[in-house]
């Protein structure tokens, strides 16, 4: 299973406060808040003198949006209960192995910072993590 998938599937019952709506790259129009989008923002792979190794730690970025600002706060806290310091197979028997995730940030955004945003309408936290995984 693909890191982006065993992603979604462990989150959507460890962050109850949005369950399933959590989404790759980008949110359906008119989703329902409030709701996470995820979206990989870089990788780092294992090299050897033998070459290319199976683990790699790409770095993901989570956007949480809602309709109140400490509603957001309260994912945010969900999420990193869920995420920080992580070991197993995320995704179920058939997932996959997670050597270790690594809190990088928590920031605000303002409205002008995200084309297509407006603060009136939403709040936005953003998280950031590093999921070391195989491969």
């Amino acid at each position: 299973m693909r890191i982006e998938q065993a992603l979604f599937t462990y989150l959507s019952t460890a962050v109850p406060l949005v369950t399933s709506r959590i989404y790759p790259v980008e949110a359906p129009q008119g989703a329902s808040t409030p709701y996470i989008v995820y979206s990989k923002v870089s990788n780092q792979r294992s090299y050897s003198h033998s070459g290319a190794g199976k683990m790699c730690k790409p770095r993901f970025q989570f956007s949480i949006y809602s309709t109140a600002y400490f509603d957001g706060k309260a994912i945010a806290e969900q999420l990193q209960t869920a995420l920080e310091a992580y070991t197993g197979t995320m995704g179920g028997t058939t997932g996959t192995r997670v050597q270790g995730t690594f809190y990088v940030n928590e920031l605000d955004m303002a409205d002008n910072a995200v084309e297509g945003f407006n603060a009136d309408d939403l709040h936005c936290v953003v998280c950031d993590y590093f999921i070391q995984h195989y491969e």
